[in-house]
């Protein structure tokens, strides 16, 4: 997970919600990072420990108590937990140097979730940074060769709502989560904990998909664009399908076409 991308949807999240709403008291920062604690002893499965992780580590006033109770959680349900194990390879960065544990864990989740392109494209994490190599080649083929591509935000959002709504929230809070988006403020930051846990890094994919540089791979990477269009549920990742088509259909000739069509170019 990056601490950044998560610190960002939580800013925009609590802001939203601990906007001042006229007539009630007002929910304080402490209050809001004791309410998430207190959600956090509720959670159930790994999932739920998952969510309530990312909202914590946001929150600079956070019990490590509570931060290492729910780790401890997330590490003893991942192996059986494709959700959490496409997590672990997209974020754990000792994997790439930690070959055979992370062989390990690909193994794990292609048994539990056989076919899903998702599973390669967290494993992307583990290639070089400029998607040179045959590994990147691998997981290209594999991703189109897949028989569907299902990413996690839905899980996510799922599994956050559930454990975030078994506690009370404030009248404040929730009246502006009514006001700001017509629902409930737990299904408000289960929304924003999904987007810090659930995006997949499609730049490497979108790199890894570059005409210009890889040219061999643009069958591939089509077909994988065309599976995520047909799949697709969010409008990241349809926009980073988009992506990788167009990176996959560039050719100089169209470069140079698309070029002259700017205004002021070629004027005669």
């Amino acid at each position: 997970m990056s601490l950044n991308r998560a610190y960002t949807f939580f800013l925009i999240a609590v802001g939203a919600l601990l906007a001042p709403s006229p007539g009630t008291a007002q929910t304080t920062d402490a209050q809001y990072t004791q309410l998430l604690q207190d959600a956090a002893t509720k959670a159930e499965d790994g999932r739920e420990a998952l969510a309530m992780l990312t909202a914590l580590l946001s929150r600079s006033d956070a019990s490590d108590t509570a931060v290492d109770a729910l780790r401890e959680l997330v590490l003893a349900a991942t192996p059986e937990d494709a959700v959490l194990l496409r997590y672990t390879l997209s974020n754990d960065g000792a994997l790439v140097r930690d070959t055979d544990r992370a062989g390990t864990l690909l193994a794990a989740l292609n048994a539990q979730d056989p076919g899903n392109a998702n599973n390669d494209l967290a494993a992307l994490a583990l290639t070089p940074a400029d998607a040179s190599g045959s590994e990147v080649d691998a997981r290209l083929q594999a991703m189109a060769a897949a028989s569907h591509y299902a990413s996690d935000f839905s899980a996510i959002v799922q599994a956050a709502q559930r454990v975030l709504s078994r506690v009370s929230w404030p009248a404040d809070v929730t009246a502006q989560a009514q006001k700001e988006s017509g629902t409930s403020a737990a299904m408000v930051v289960a929304v924003s904990i999904a987007a810090a846990i659930a995006a997949p890094d499609f730049s490497r994919l979108v790199t890894a998909c570059d005409h210009e540089k890889f040219a061999s791979r643009a069958d591939a990477c089509r077909t994988i664009a065309r599976r995520m269009l047909g799949d697709a549920g969010r409008s990241d990742q349809g926009a980073a399908a988009g992506a990788v088509a167009e990176r996959a259909s560039q050719s100089p000739d169209r470069s140079a076409a698309r070029c002259q069509r700017q205004p002021g170019a070629g004027a005669l």
